[in-house]
């Protein structure tokens, strides 16, 4: 039985050390653990442009290079606020430099006020009776020189009218009016006409004192006017008063 007792109680010391030996073991692992795995950074959102900022900030509009941009038409240049969106806007214009910018706008705005001339809309009223009245001389075949004396008849006749008190033209304004305003607007007028109808261009002999003139004319119809009849040019040539030459001359121009 001693021995029985001897052995087990050895066998129980054995299971006692083992199990100690776990425990410390145990411990040992519980103190030195694996460290977690860092938390990933959470992703930066960018601030896209938004209309509702320009309630706010009426110098500011979206950029067209990009969503994450906007213009300041005050400094003309486009700025990010992909960061900080609104604050961002605010930032450029508590600047200096968008102070200054705006500063100098708003004094030439006051300039250009100043220098604004009241009487501009008597003046539009003055050329259009100036290029009124050398249209009705040429359409009626009037000489210019009757231009001038017209217009100092007018003064007396309307003598309370400032439009006719300050209107006046003469050969040579009239001769310029008609050369680079009405005649390159018929010719205008003219070609698109030609775009969706049927035309003809004609010449023939025209004497002018001892000078022969060969006027091009264009008959095309009109579905507002009906056959139209537009003067497109005149030409001199001694030689060309045969039908071969009119026709050559006609290809030419």
């Amino acid at each position: 039985m001693s021995g029985y007792e001897s052995g087990e109680g050895a066998a129980e010391a054995t299971f006692t050390s083992d199990f100690e030996g776990l425990s410390d073991a145990t411990s040992t692992s519980q103190a030195y653990s694996v460290p977690e795995p860092p938390k990933k950074k959470a992703r930066k959102r960018f601030v896209k442009y938004r209309p509702e900022w320009e309630l706010r900030h009426p110098n500011i509009r979206k950029s067209s290079d990009d969503v994450y941009k906007v213009k300041c038409n005050i400094c003309n240049k486009d700025f990010s606020i992909a960061s900080g969106g609104e604050r961002d806007i605010k930032t450029h214009e508590a600047g200096s430099q968008h102070k200054k910018n705006a500063s100098g706008r708003a004094k030439m705005a006051t300039i250009s006020a100043n220098l604004q001339p009241s009487f501009q809309p008597e003046v539009a009223k003055v050329t259009a009776a100036e290029v009124t009245q050398v249209y009705h001389a040429v359409k009626h075949h009037i000489s210019y020189r009757s231009l001038d004396c017209g217009f100092k008849l007018s003064k007396v006749i309307y003598p309370d009218s400032s439009i006719a008190a300050k209107a006046s033209c003469g050969r040579t304004k009239a001769s310029s009016i008609t050369k680079t305003v009405l005649a390159p607007l018929s010719l205008q007028q003219a070609y698109e006409d030609l775009q969706d109808g049927y035309f003809s261009v004609c010449s023939d002999a025209s004497n002018k004192g001892n000078i022969k003139l060969y006027p091009l004319l264009l008959q095309h119809f009109n579905f507002t006017s009906g056959v139209t009849y537009t003067l497109l040019d005149f030409y001199d040539d001694d030689d060309a008063e045969t039908a071969t030459a009119i026709a050559q001359q006609i290809t030419n121009k």
